[in-house]
């Protein structure tokens, strides 16, 4: 059975520092792995915020390079974005008190059926309606995507 895992940007983005090599180190690991098991889910919200903030962040990388794995990513790109996400958004807010662009991330990892999000932007083990947040710095593949 495929475990699918919603993945939030901040991991997106360390895979490509190499200035945080444990970091990076550790997020290839989980993207390669959910890559591998059909696993890897992200947003519209995630493919724009890991283009604009490699633009800030990667200032010696050509646009054009980035584009080019922002594209790779695309096909990964299966959680909605649409007028009933900021819905579900909204109430998330309203439930959880999360930050405001958190909400749509974890209310597109709710629509898209996923079982886990990382990120290490919120409380690790937090369960959000049928969520729970990973902090992928915090626990490798293994022990999450073997427990099910």
């Amino acid at each position: 059975m495929t475990v699918r895992v919603f993945v939030d940007t901040n991991v997106l983005i360390y895979s490509r520092d190499q200035r945080t090599p444990d970091k990076a180190s550790r997020s290839v690991d989980w993207l390669r792995t959910l890559r591998n098991q059909d696993g890897l889910v992200l947003s519209p919200q995630v493919l724009n915020e890991a283009f604009s903030v490699s633009g800030l962040k990667f200032r010696d990388v050509a646009s054009s390079e980035v584009a080019e794995w922002i594209r790779h990513l695309q096909p990964y790109c299966t959680a909605p974005l649409d007028s009933r996400t900021v819905g579900l958004a909204l109430d998330l807010h309203q439930e959880h008190r999360l930050a405001w662009w958190d909400c749509p991330i974890v209310a597109s990892a709710i629509m898209a059926g996923c079982v886990y999000l990382l990120s290490e932007d919120m409380q690790h083990q937090q369960l959000i309606r049928t969520v729970r947040v990973i902090n992928p710095f915090r626990v490798a593949p293994s022990d999450i995507l073997n427990s099910n």
